[in-house]
């Protein structure tokens, strides 16, 4: 399982070490650890989605469930399939949290940063000399647009 954590900013941290290949295909799952409380809101009474955009623009939002992981934070996990790991390059994808509101007639919507995680080509998948997975955090330079939310 491969982690990526939101901190309080809602910057999204990944793991050290992840490492996809092309045509992985439920071998593994990528979990988001969310805070269970942010600026006031319990996200687990969301709906969270996961929006990911895969190298030649193909965008995809998937619907996600939440498990408690522990006390503060809630754990959210998709599975690894071939959409995912279907070409190697670049996949950027961000969180999406969304509540209506029919009674008030209000949406609240939260957006994560954005990270990147790289799909290897195939071929370097049993080569340690080609490199293994590399740990850095959001793509995102802390940029103001992050600080708007629409609770």
């Amino acid at each position: 399982m491969y982690s990526i954590v939101m901190d309080k900013n809602k910057f999204l941290i990944k793991s050290c070490g992840i490492t996809l290949y092309q045509g992985e295909s439920l071998i593994d799952k990528l979990q988001f650890l969310i805070p269970k409380e942010y600026n006031g809101f319990d996200l687990g009474t969301f709906t969270a989605k996961v929006r990911y955009i895969l190298p030649g623009n193909v965008s995809e939002d998937l619907n996600i469930n939440k498990e408690s992981y522990n006390d503060t934070h809630y754990s959210f996990t998709l599975p690894i399939d071939s959409k995912i790991s279907t070409i190697a390059g670049d996949v950027t994808l961000h969180l999406i949290f969304l509540k209506i509101d029919d009674i008030a007639k209000k949406k609240y919507q939260m957006t994560t940063s954005k990270v990147t995680l790289t799909v290897k080509p195939y071929e370097t998948a049993y080569n340690p000399e080609l490199g293994y997975g590399e740990c850095n955090g959001s793509t995102s330079g802390g940029s103001d647009e992050y600080d708007v939310v629409e609770f």
